[in-house]
């Protein structure tokens, strides 16, 4: 294994964590240009992805006519069950903000038996699948990238021990994060979902932080979207930086390269040069702008997120 990715034969696995909607599907294509990584997408998505036909891989084939994942499917076979990637997932885009069990885990620092199963499953396929990105981009390869987002997914790998894994916990601002869940709502109905996602928002980020708080503190880095869409080069360089990783300067011109990650959002599947989301700032009332940033300001100031940042 190269040297950024630890020296110990373990294999090197970047995890980004976050909301959804915050950008992990860009963060995750960029990281993939990088000629040391491989992106597996959202992985844990992989064993509802090989049974749907018509759902792409980034490459735009189904995962069963994907050269690149139906080698890896067929060769892993039962340990794609229920009980091992899927563990985590109710359906390709179904999971659970709250799951009381690996809560109580991960406040105690417990769960070391289920994590260490789950752990030596995921170890297992992600050595063929790293086996087959180097047969495909050399043995550079040294990270592979998960952008499964899940905190409780991360909360297991990390606790198995079984991994060199760095998390990259991505925010966004909330009032942009709780825009994207309204769109489409209005009137009581847009209120009620804005008070709900906003409640999720600081959920969700503070079980990421759990969740990741037993890795040493040059394998954790938060990373606002916002910097990764104004400045991808900066934020590359300073997350190469963070993770003892040499800086690849074409990563960001290339990241419309053809990859495999696992589901996503449509942005896999588009042509357009990274840039800022900022449509919050004129679509959003700012009573509801108000509501939301009241609702997290103590997270939001501590990710650096200001009430004078809605403005253009």
């Amino acid at each position: 294994m190269h040297a950024a990715a630890g020296q110990d034969n373990r294999p090197g696995l970047i995890y980004i964590a976050s909301n959804g909607r915050s950008g992990s599907t860009l963060l995750d294509m960029v990281l993939g240009a990088h000629r040391q990584c491989w992106t597996m997408g959202e992985f844990q998505v992989l064993p509802f992805d090989a049974g749907l036909s018509g759902r792409p891989c980034g490459c735009g084939r189904p995962i069963p006519e994907c050269p690149f994942w139906w080698p890896v499917v067929e060769r892993s076979g039962p340990e794609l069950d229920r009980s091992v990637l899927r563990l985590f997932r109710e359906g390709a885009g179904r999971g659970r903000v709250l799951r009381p069990a690996w809560l109580a885990r991960m406040l105690l620092r417990g769960g070391r038996g289920a994590s260490e199963r789950y752990g030596r499953s995921n170890a297992q396929i992600m050595a063929r699948v790293l086996e087959q990105a180097r047969a495909a981009k050399g043995d550079v390869v040294a990270w592979l990238v998960d952008a499964s987002k899940d905190p409780y997914r991360l909360y297991a790998l990390v606790r198995s021990g079984r991994f060199d894994l760095a998390a990259v916990h991505l925010v966004k601002d909330p009032r942009a994060f709780v825009h994207s869940m309204t769109r489409g709502c209005s009137g009581l109905g847009r209120l009620a979902v804005a008070v709900r996602m906003s409640l999720r928002y600081v959920v969700e980020n503070a079980i990421i932080e759990l969740a990741s708080r037993e890795l040493p503190g040059n394998r954790r880095h938060r990373l606002r979207y916002e910097d990764l869409a104004t400045d991808p080069e900066g934020s590359l360089e300073a997350l190469c930086g963070a993770l003892g990783m040499e800086l690849d300067a074409e990563a960001v011109g290339n990241f419309r390269q053809v990859q495999h990650g696992v589901s996503g959002n449509l942005a896999r599947h588009e042509d357009r040069p990274i840039s800022l989301d900022s449509r919050w700032r004129r679509d959003m009332p700012r009573v509801l702008q108000a509501l939301v940033y009241g609702l997290v300001w103590p997270q939001a100031v501590r990710y650096g997120y200001r009430w004078s940042d809605n403005r253009d």
